[in-house]
């Protein structure tokens, strides 16, 4: 016969084994329903200019190519330029008079200024400067040294556009012509312009976006040191979010033939104008982390992508550079 402590015995142990299995249950169900580390984090949309797909082989060594385990994803600050900021970069120009004031679909309220001799656009949503002054017929003069044109560009955008704070590293200087159809590269000596692209660094990496042929920041500059135009697509204020998990080396090589090309002949051969099937293959050899910087429409967010380097070859026989982007937060 079950005594009456007996029953208590087994009536409490039963309590508490369903009470083991309930939690274990619970632990279970939220272990499993827990979203990924980058499940709440939309993944870059990356376009490129070339619609189809085009073949891309990968020909990276991991050694070649470092790549930390996460990186933090910073949001931009949502608060445009003020009317404060704008009429202090448009002074620092040149430009005391009143702006027109446009109305854009994708950017919202566009400031332009003219003259006879300069112009400027500043868009207060996305920091973005725009500046150029007619220098007709442009100095003949010999040039100064590299160094000499790339500090005076530095100087430029220190002391008339760039908040104090900003970190800036040079990312290629190339020398220029104008022509009808816009610039085109020539030797130091035949050319009239020095065409200098800085980046922008935010965590150590370097910002870009998807006009890489201009540029986040470039800036043209005559024999003479004058400062011809300004391109300055800056960063705001930033919030730190969380740490996103990278893609490993495996990752990388196994998402290569995904990823979007920007760039042929660093800009030399038109994007636009080629069709894919014009393009053999590319293959890469070079990766680098960045930050991506799109319209503050497409979205609010810093987040990391692969830079790819390499080759593209064109069924015309021609080997050229070429640029891709690719999304680096693992999936």
């Amino acid at each position: 016969m079950i005594n009456i402590k007996s029953r208590k015995f087994l009536l409490i142990s039963g309590l508490a084994v369903l009470s083991v299995i309930s939690v274990v249950y619970l632990l279970s169900v939220t272990k499993k329903s827990s979203p990924s580390p980058t499940s709440n984090i939309p993944i870059p949309k990356i376009t490129s200019p070339v619609e189809r797909e085009v073949v891309i082989k990968s020909e990276l060594k991991e050694s070649d190519v470092s790549i930390p385990s996460s990186v933090p994803i910073y949001r931009l600050s949502s608060d445009p330029l003020s009317p404060t900021q704008i009429a202090l970069v448009a002074a620092r120009l040149g430009f005391n008079t009143q702006p027109t004031v446009l109305t854009d679909a994708n950017y919202g309220d566009v400031y332009f200024w003219y003259s006879s001799e300069m112009s400027l656009r500043i868009i207060p949503t996305d920091y973005l400067f725009d500046y150029g002054v007619n220098l007709d017929p442009l100095p003949a003069n010999s040039y100064p040294s590299d160094e000499s044109l790339v500090d005076a560009a530095r100087q430029f955008l220190e002391k008339n556009i760039l908040p104090a704070d900003t970190s800036v590293q040079l990312s290629s200087l190339t020398f220029i012509n104008p022509t009808t159809e816009g610039f085109e590269t020539a030797p130091k000596d035949d050319s009239s312009l020095a065409d200098i692209k800085f980046l922008e660094k935010v965590n150590n990496l370097t910002v870009v976006n998807d006009t890489v042929e201009i540029g986040t920041i470039n800036v043209r500059i005559a024999r003479n040191l004058t400062v011809i135009s300004v391109y300055a697509d800056i960063v705001p204020s930033l919030d730190k979010q969380q740490d996103v998990p990278l893609k490993m080396f495996v990752n990388l090589v196994d998402s290569v033939s995904s990823a979007k090309l920007q760039s042929l002949n660093e800009g030399n051969v038109d994007i636009f104008t080629t069709p894919s099937s014009n393009i053999e293959k590319i293959v890469v050899n070079e990766a680098s982390l960045a930050y991506y910087k799109v319209s503050s429409k497409q979205s609010n967010l810093l987040q990391p992508i692969f830079v790819l380097k390499g080759q593209a070859y064109l069924k015309n026989g021609q080997v050229v550079s070429a640029l891709l982007h690719l999304p680096a937060a693992k999936e």
